[in-house]
């Protein structure tokens, strides 16, 4: 219960330390580990200060001898966690530091080298105490009852040792008793409880109380589930008690006029400290004050009293502040003048109070403090505390530092890093997010995901992050679709996991993008071509088949064709048999197209190194019968050509070539049955890089179109437009079903590409694409 307490009036105050308990970092080693954080080493300041004064340096030394440096005993340093050391003797005189219950036991066992009596170790408490007791604690300690001093240590009695619980059993006028409740498991020795026993009777000693004893009457030693002491006393006149320290505080005639002052109209204990509550905000400043670094200045700057803990702030002594020294030493003027000044503005005060200043040491060290300063009623003289924030500033910017190091990996992740609130509104994105958007920082901060998503979208990541918020579990990855405000559409991996605030409140989400679009068109070019594949298969597999059946009928319809044509020559014109013998001639002639169509198809691989133009080639089929033919059957179908009249030749089959022409055209004329315009059009084109979703090089091309305004097709139509045998059109007119599959088997032959553009009820586009050669006809 060694702790140096700073009287408010209430509540007694102590620092908070700084949050070490999660520490698992080590320079030393991965497996090196701070030790337990059971017992401060507040309570070992006034023991190392005792054995000091008391029994030398050397006496230090012997009781810290094999505790310090050693490997066994490690510390996390308190501005920098991830940094642990062994124990040096600093860190046991620094409150902000905990050692272990182990630790604790062997220095106080150390004890018994340097203290040679029947009771060392309670001999130590009472030094121990003495020591550790600021000047204001011992004022105070001497108007207050020891039930109040007990009562204020069972307050903040955790804040210093975490292997027991205190509480207070009985008390009255002249005894107390309070009992100990250890942590199962703990251990303990006889020095501990002599030196608690020491402590307990110093500190009614210090509160001017008289005969004052202790006596443990339990013990967990001796096999009690609890320890439990009994402290008893007499009591000193307080005014006695009141005058031995105000001498210590004050000049001597100060005392003597406060104490005849109280003498005069107070007759007992409870209206004395009344009284002199009354009077003590004269003095307000100093003992509120001592705990920290503390100065009087003088109306021309100069310090005329400075306390023990601004001679540690500062480096001077007090022989060399007092009177010689300005508060300019340690401030520039502007900000001296401005701390003075400060206290005659009530207003102002509140927010100085929350300002920071530079102070010089004697070693020309800056350091940043927060001062407080009160004017003395009644004299042109202040009362100066200074507290010492350099240690939290510069915690402050180690977390600066580690917060602008994650921030710069979070900025150059190619992933998109987001944090919305519980609506999805985003309150943070790195550059990647913006850059998958298209959107800038200050253009997404505040907006919802929403915008970017589609209705179905919406709905499925409202469930995601819905369910993440009702089991706390992250969601891994999960892919949806998104949209540009351009319309363009990105596929996205989406993780998500909670955001929580100190109070472990949910306030939002983070997580991460990832744009997949770049692998979905991957995935669709894969399905694509393996489509394509699984047609040439099929189209090679027909093609086989057809032209097995096409040679047979071929041969079967030789006669069939020829024949008439022998009777025909032998019969006069005016025969009866003529008629019948000429529609056998032209149904057989029907038959053998179809099977020329067959050996077109089954005979891929053609010749093609002729050097044509298809400018010439679309002209002689316009001209032909053929198309003379189509345009009786649809009169209402207008054809239109633009031609370019620059046009590249090309390799190829003249016969293929027109017979492809020859079935598009009539394919668009078909799909026109209330008429309609059909449009060739051809025209030069050079490809700076492959064509998307085909396997067209860089180069010169001849790309003809076939256009019209017919009924179009749908998507499971265009897909089967080229298979074999499927057709839409009049069978018995012109539709066999295997025109277009004649036409993609020659453009397949001829190295080029063939694209298909249709909607139902707009029209249908065919696109090819023939390589183009410099060659001159022959």
């Amino acid at each position: 219960m060694l702790v140096d307490l700073k009287y408010t009036g209430e509540h007694s105050e102590v620092s908070p330390e700084p949050c070490l308990d999660t520490i698992s970092l080590s320079s030393g080693g991965p497996d090196k580990k701070p030790m337990a954080r059971e017992v401060s080493c507040t309570n070992f300041r006034g023991l190392l200060q005792y054995l000091r004064k008391n029994y030398g340096e050397e006496a230090v030394k012997k009781v810290t001898a094999d505790l310090l440096n050693n490997e066994n005993y490690l510390i996390a340093d308190k501005y920098d966690p991830t940094k642990i050391t062994p124990v040096k003797e600093e860190h046991l005189t620094d409150p902000a530091y905990w050692v272990s219950n182990e630790f604790s036991l062997k220095l106080l066992n150390n004890v018994k080298r340097v203290i040679r009596s029947p009771e060392p170790l309670f001999l130590a408490g009472r030094g121990a105490v003495r020591e550790n007791f600021s000047r204001t604690v011992l004022f105070i300690s001497r108007i207050v009852t020891p039930r109040f001093l007990f009562k204020q240590a069972q307050k903040i009695h955790s804040r210093f040792n975490r292997i027991k619980e205190m509480s207070i059993v009985e008390y009255d006028q002249n005894s107390i008793t309070i009992q100990f409740n250890y942590v199962p498991g703990i251990k303990r020795t006889k020095d501990a409880c002599e030196w608690n026993r020491g402590i307990y009777v110093e500190t009614l000693n210090i509160a001017g109380l008289k005969n004052v004893k202790c006596e443990e009457i339990e013990c967990v030693i001796d096999g009690s589930e609890k320890c439990v002491f009994r402290l008893t006393w007499t009591k000193a006149s307080v005014l006695q008690r009141l005058f031995g320290v105000v001498s210590k505080l004050v000049s001597h005639w100060l005392a003597r006029e406060l104490v005849a002052e109280y003498e005069e109209s107070v007759r007992d204990r409870d209206a004395l400290i009344e009284k002199l509550t009354e009077s003590e905000h004269r003095y307000r400043s100093v003992f509120e004050s001592s705990a920290t670094p503390t100065i009087i200045v003088e109306e021309d700057l100069t310090i005329s009293m400075a306390n023990t803990e601004f001679e540690k702030l500062s480096g001077y002594s007090r022989q060399e502040i007092e009177g010689s020294l300005r508060l300019t030493t340690f401030f520039d003027d502007d900000i001296a003048r401005c701390i003075l000044e400060q206290t005659d503005d009530e207003q102002g005060q509140e927010d100085f109070l929350k300002r920071e200043f530079r102070f010089l040491d004697k070693e020309g060290t800056k350091k940043d403090v927060i001062a407080k300063v009160g004017k003395i009623t009644g004299a042109q003289r202040y009362v100066c505390s200074l507290v010492d924030i350099t240690p939290r500033k510069r915690m402050e910017k180690t977390l600066r530092k580690s917060e602008e190091k994650h921030r710069t990996i979070i900025q150059s992740i190619e992933e998109g890093y987001f944090e919305t609130d519980l609506a999805g509104r985003f309150t943070f994105v790195n550059d990647s997010l913006c850059r998958i958007f298209g959107k800038t920082r200050k253009e997404l901060i505040g907006t919802s995901y929403r915008r970017f998503v589609t209705p179905e979208t919406d709905d499925a990541i409202y469930k995601t992050f819905n369910r993440v918020y009702r089991t706390g579990r992250p969601v891994k990855v999960a892919e949806y679709e998104f949209l540009r405000e351009d319309g363009s559409k990105l596929f996205i991996g989406l993780s998500a996991s909670l955001v929580r605030n100190q109070a472990e409140k949910i306030i939002g989400f983070r997580g991460m993008l990832r744009d997949m679009t770049e692998r979905e068109k991957a995935k669709q070019e894969k399905r694509r071509l393996q489509a394509r594949l699984e047609q040439a298969k099929r189209m090679e597999a027909i093609g086989t088949l057809a032209g097995g059946v096409a040679h047979d009928l071929n041969n079967i319809l030789s006669g069939v064709v020829s024949y008439p044509d022998l009777l025909l020559m032998q019969l006069p014109p005016d025969s009866p048999m003529r008629k019948p013998l000429k529609t056998i001639q032209e149904t057989g002639e029907k038959a053998a197209t179809i099977v020329q169509d067959l050996l077109t198809l089954a005979r891929r691989g053609v010749a093609v190194t002729e050097v044509i133009n298809i400018n010439k080639i679309i002209s002689d089929y316009l001209a032909s019968p053929e198309f003379e033919k189509l345009k009786a059957y649809h009169p209402a179908v207008e054809v239109v050509t633009r031609l370019d009249r620059e046009l590249l030749n090309i390799k190829g089959s003249p016969v293929h070539i027109s017979k492809t022409i020859m079935n598009l055209v009539s394919n668009g004329a078909e799909a026109m049955p209330d008429g309609g315009i059909l449009t060739i059009t051809t025209e030069n084109l050079y490809l700076e890089e492959p064509l998307s979703g085909t396997e067209l090089p860089e180069g010169e091309y001849v790309v003809t179109k076939v256009s019209d305004t017919g009924v179009g097709m749908t998507e499971e139509e265009k897909e089967r437009i080229f298979e074999p045998f499927y057709t839409k059109k009049v069978m018995g007119r012109s539709g066999t079903g295997l025109g277009m599959a004649v036409v993609w088997g020659t453009i397949q032959d001829h190295k080029g590409h063939i694209q298909v553009e249709s909607a139902k009820g707009k029209g249908t586009t065919f696109t090819l694409y023939f390589p183009a050669t410099r060659e001159e006809i022959a």
